[in-house]
């Protein structure tokens, strides 16, 4: 796969200057921007997330017309965020590919820039294909599920364990979440992986609050 943007704009795609690009042709447009020498897990990342829009795109004047900046959200499962925590040239690539993807589908006189790529938990996972159309997503997990899934995928596997049988308990209908009796010294791992599980697509940060600390 070469990395130039292929053939030429077309309506069809779904994209105009009034809704912004089409998910399914902007997640097109950043497998194509990838190339083959990205590295395969960025592809399998685009394939299988959940690509969204935001709505409203911000806008200012250039020299060369207004631009159009457009927020992109790519939902992924607990794993996948936390092997792109663990790899940070993962997200780098995802950035400069929907970048690219972003500034191909723009239609003929405008411009269109990517303003800010996040990366966000699906918690109830994306619809598997079953044929000619798509099966049911997977049920939801819990937040505690999806933490030993982030903290294993992350490296951090002495949180995920003292997570997964119970020595460090995570009450999620907190707010903010709370996790008791975690060891100083996992506070860091605990505190990233909430935050990026917690964030949503607005990117919304949110930190955990830890009760019980032991030396």
């Amino acid at each position: 796969m070469s990395s130039d943007r292929p053939g030429p704009r077309r309506e069809e795609e779904g994209q105009s200057p009034a809704h912004g690009p089409d998910v399914e042709a902007l997640r097109t447009r950043m497998r194509h921007a990838l190339g083959e020498h990205a590295d395969p897990r960025a592809d399998a990342l685009v394939r299988e997330a959940e690509v969204v829009v935001a709505a409203e795109a911000s806008t200012w004047e250039g020299s060369a017309g207004r631009v159009q900046a457009h927020r992109v959200g790519l939902g992924l499962g607990a794993a996948e965020l936390g092997t792109v925590s663990a790899t940070p040239h993962l997200e780098d690539e995802l950035v400069r590919a929907a970048a690219a993807g972003i500034a191909a589908l723009e239609p003929a006189g405008a411009r269109w820039t990517l303003r800010h790529l996040q990366l966000f938990w699906l918690a109830s996972g994306r619809p598997s294909p079953a044929g000619y159309r798509d099966g049911p997503p997977p049920g939801p997990i819990t937040l505690v599920d999806a933490m030993v899934a982030f903290l294993r995928a992350r490296g951090d596997v002495d949180a995920a364990a003292r997570i997964a049988d119970g020595t460090v308990q995570v009450l999620e209908t907190t707010d903010p979440v709370t996790v008791r009796d975690a060891p100083r010294e996992l506070h860091a791992a605990i505190q990233a992986c909430l935050q990026a599980l917690l964030c949503g697509f607005d990117g919304h940060r949110s930190r955990g609050s830890f009760v019980g600390h032991r030396a």
